[in-house]
């Protein structure tokens, strides 16, 4: 996974994904396996869309999970995508923990004790930060017009 735990900062946090008190380990080795579960999955999306090249995208996975030293250079481009795929990550999640696949479909979760407030509005903070992180590093690593694709696209409070 290219981010680091401590990347999941601000909006993009997680709730148990770091130990504080009266939280179990097994619920905090849940949490991470979710994330890198995710990971799996957007890591890779979201450099396609950057890269607009699988090769291109994959030598940077690569990267992240080589146990050889990295150049400079290297760790440098890894440092910039930590935090736009840390908010990426964090907004799939969040997503994610909203609705819940049941027995009948998807089902949106209750709280017992207490309301539910609406994840819409972070989702979007998530999202839309994540985006301007993005034409940064897009800027950085390559001189060009920023492709068409979702990762470069803000989204309102619909969260479309």
């Amino acid at each position: 996974m290219i981010p680091r735990i401590e990347d999941f900062k601000n909006d993009a946090s997680i709730p148990n994904l770091r130990q504080v008190a009266n939280v179990s380990e097994p619920l905090i080795d849940s949490v991470y396996k979710s994330l890198v579960d995710l990971a799996e999955v957007y890591e890779y999306k979201y450099l396609i869309d950057f890269y607009g090249d699988e090769d291109l995208a994959q030598s940077v996975i690569d990267l992240s999970t080589t146990r050889e030293t990295l150049t400079e250079e290297q760790e440098m481009l890894l440092n910039y995508f930590r935090t736009p795929i840390a908010y990426y990550l964090a907004f799939h999640y969040s997503r994610q923990q909203a609705i819940k696949n049941a027995g009948i479909g998807g089902v949106q979760m209750n709280a017992e004790n207490g309301i539910r407030n609406n994840s819409i509005e972070l989702q979007k903070r998530i999202w839309n930060y994540m985006v301007e992180r993005t034409k940064v590093i897009y800027s950085a690593i390559i001189d060009d017009e920023y492709p068409n694709t979702d990762i470069f696209v803000k989204i309102n409070h619909l969260n479309i």
